[in-house]
């Protein structure tokens, strides 16, 4: 449902077409009269194309609540800081879910069932994420089990992706007992989730052991003579934690990229014990509260190198990403209620035992990391809930009972991030809460590109208009220290290719493939003009693949026309 103003602009001229990029531009839908044909060749030269990004929207009062009754000049959308109208509205969508007690197929995810493949009745899909490279086995086996008894008050379907020396994906389940099942059959978490998360105690003991020895010394001046000690120490951790940090943002950017393939709305839950916004914050406080007695300057010192150290920027960026896919982050901490060090016996005395301001600056820290990608999607973080299902659900649903605003984008895709705020008028302001994506992306035909392959490399999501085939031929090269070229041949019908434009064919072919222990490669593409050919267009690409079992993603572009195939090769390497 379009607003007033977008539906007296299509009014005006019959052959303007308003286009509503879904995702901003991983396709455009034509809405209303778009769909009509045109009456002459006059008016498709006539035809203009308007677009527009989406932005999602969840009104809740104060106890949680979803409000479903707001109308388009309710809201107030500013972007980049300026009012714009609101050129696209639609309204918040009904809670479609059956009653409790009512009669279903009990193994059945959810009841609610899509009217029209990407209309806004349809029930999200729901992405379970699991960062097991970054959650010990015990708190993801407790969060799993409350999850899993939740589920089925959800989403008609689930893809479970984990983060395991790689990434792996579920194909859609739509029962519970699938997705039962699919989880059983998981590896466990590596045994890094565990040393990762005993890092701050393994910090904290290190730094504990220097200052104890240091004072048992008689020729040791406390904070003076160690102080170098010290600081190297919690700057080790830094370094390990800021590592850390952008190998979880990074697999977290790719499991969006994989889900945009998808149709429709995607909430991703985000299964995780949490990543630090500063990295060792915790550490450097640490050595502040050791210090205070005998060095004036510790506080000070140690908070220059808390500054130092921000991963606020790379958590802002992967929102961004999401929002731009129209994904919805929901963080669950799977620590849930932490225990801190401050009441450890490991410790000798009191003035050596970290503090419990010490324990909260931890929590916090980890915890924020989540609150800042979920909350900038219109999200929400669930953390120091031990039994987090329930807040799952409610959080899922707010996310898919939202309003969608639009607003227009002016000239060529440019790759540009619009900021957004979303407010109600003043008079329905009073007591409600609003949820919004902070930014969107108006994505380039590149971008668009790259992240269909990677949701065809992990998720198997393909398409072939133009009859494209893929295949290994000889001549395989080996390079050593176990990589090896590997030629990948490519055949499309040249009847394919032939725009009925009468402009010559181009062809623009791009890869990417996941290799053994979470190998991926970078994306590459070439361009080929197509000439007088017959039959059939064969071309050859060359990559280069670990030894071992390899996932090879191809897109085949008619820049023309824009007919896209994408197509999957498996292949061991060597053959």
């Amino acid at each position: 449902m379009t607003s007033s103003a977008a539906t007296r602009g299509a009014r005006s001229r019959p052959a303007i077409w308003i286009a509503l990029g879904l995702g901003l531009g991983l396709g455009f839908a034509a809405s209303g009269r778009a769909q009509e044909p045109a009456a002459d060749a006059e008016s498709v030269a006539d035809t203009v194309f308007v677009r527009i990004a989406l932005v999602d929207v969840t009104v809740t009062d104060r106890a949680g609540r979803v409000i479903e009754d707001l109308e388009a000049d309710d809201f107030v959308l500013k972007v980049d800081g300026r009012v714009v109208p609101i050129v696209h509205f639609e309204p918040a969508s009904p809670n479609t879910r059956e009653p409790a007690g009512g009669e279903s197929d009990p193994d059945r995810l959810s009841s609610a069932t899509p009217a029209t493949p990407g209309s806004r009745s349809e029930a999200p899909t729901l992405v379970l994420y699991l960062d097991d490279d970054n959650t010990p086995n015990h708190l993801r086996s407790r969060v799993l089990g409350d999850l899993l008894g939740s589920l089925e008050e959800v989403a008609p379907r689930v893809v479970v992706a984990q983060r395991l020396r790689g990434l792996r994906f579920s194909p859609a389940l739509t029962s519970l007992a699938d997705v039962r099942d699919h989880v059983a059959g998981l590896g466990e978490p590596s045994a890094k989730a565990l040393v990762d998360s005993r890092g701050r105690s393994r910090t904290t003991q290190e730094l504990a052991t220097s200052h104890e020895l240091c004072l048992l010394n008689p020729g040791c001046e406390p904070c003076e003579d160690n102080w170098g000690d010290l600081m190297a120490t919690a700057r080790n951790h830094a370094v390990a934690e800021e590592r850390r940090t952008a190998e979880t943002v990074g697999a977290l950017a790719e499991v969006v990229s994989a889900v945009s393939g998808l149709d429709g709305r995607k909430v991703l839950v985000w299964v995780s014990a949490g990543i630090p916004l500063r990295p060792a914050i915790e550490a450097f406080a640490y050595v502040g509260e050791l210090c205070e007695a005998y060095r004036s300057d510790a506080e000070a010192e140690t908070m220059r190198e808390i500054l130092s150290y921000d991963e606020s920027g790379r958590l802002h960026q992967v929102a961004a990403h999401a929002n731009s896919h129209r994904v919805t982050v929901i963080a669950v901490d799977s620590a849930g209620l932490r225990a801190g060090l401050s009441a450890a016996v490991d410790f000798a005395t009191a003035e050596i035992r970290p503090s419990m301001r010490n324990d909260n600056i931890s929590s916090a820290n980890l915890q924020s990391s989540l609150g800042i990608v979920a909350q900038g999607t219109g999200g929400r973080a669930i953390t120091n809930d031990n039994r987090p299902g329930a807040a799952v659900v409610a959080a899922v649903d707010q996310a898919a009972i939202g309003y969608v605003l639009g607003f227009s984008l002016e000239g060529p895709p440019s790759g540009r991030q619009h900021l957004v705020d979303v407010d109600l008028a003043s008079s329905r302001r009073r007591g409600l809460l609003v949820r919004h994506r902070e930014n969107v992306r108006d994505k380039t035909l590149d971008e668009r590109l790259f992240d269909h392959l990677v949701a065809t490399l992990y998720l198997g999501e393909t398409e072939n208009p133009l009859g494209a085939s893929v295949d290994l031929r000889d001549g395989s090269v080996e390079l050593g220290r176990s990589f090896w070229e590997i030629p990948i041949g490519i055949r499309v019908p040249v009847e394919n290719l032939r725009p009925t434009t009468g402009a010559p064919p181009s062809l623009r072919v791009w890869l990417t493939a996941d290799g053994p222990g979470g190998w991926r490669s970078k994306m590459r593409q070439e361009s080929f003009p197509v000439g007088e050919v017959a039959g059939e267009l064969r071309l050859v690409v060359r990559m280069e693949l670990p030894e071992g079992e390899n996932r090879i993603a191809v897109g085949i572009r008619e820049e023309t026309t824009g007919a896209t195939s994408r197509l999957v090769l498996e292949t061991a390497v060597p053959p």
